[in-house]
This record gives structure tokens, C-alpha cells and sequence, in this order.
């Protein structure tokens, strides 16, 4: 399951829900870039930041790569806390 939060000049960003097969779920974000800004070395260097991990468990880091057929790619963090504004 996945509902739009926004978009800005580099893409969109999704609220998706990931069910484990349990009775719970996890609530992330997805960043999915526009076709013009999911070049590889955008792709190379989001690996890198994923494979290195956070500096600090405040920072809304990128955990994972999403990818899809071609060359369509975002990644997935945290969501950011309510409390916070944008």
C-alpha cells in the first residue's frame, strides 16, 4: 500500500506500508526519482550512502535502494516524525 506525500524538482515521495506476513507492518518513506534525475551516478552514490548507513540515528537516511525494470530507481528511509515540520 502506498499514498503520494509530495514532489519536488528530483521526484516524488510515497508513504508506503510494508506487511511482513504478520500482524504488523512498517510504515516508510519512498523517494522514486523522475526519469531525468535516475542517472547512475545518482543510483552508484545512493549505494554508497545505504552501504555506509547513518552518521546518526537522526538523520532521515537512505536504507534501501527501490528499483524497477529499466532504469527507474528511488530509495526508501524513515518517515519522518510528525512532530517535526517540513
Amino acid at each position: 500500500m502506498s499514498s503520494w506525500i509530495g514532489s519536488g524538482g528530483e521526484g516524488e515521495v510515497y508513504e508506503v506500508v510494508l506487511e511482513d506476513g504478520r500482524e504488523s507492518s512498517q510504515r516508510y518513506a519512498l523517494k522514486w526519482y523522475y526519469p531525468h534525475n535516475s542517472t547512475p551516478d545518482r543510483r552508484s552514490r545512493l549505494s554508497t550512502l545505504v552501504n555506509l548507513g547513518t552518521p546518526d540515528r537522526r538523520f532521515l537516511w537512505p536504507i534501501d535502494l527501490a528499483v524497477a525494470d529499466g532504469n527507474a530507481f528511488g530509495y526508501v528511509m524513515q518517515l519522518r516524525q510528525e512532530r517535526y515540520r517540513s
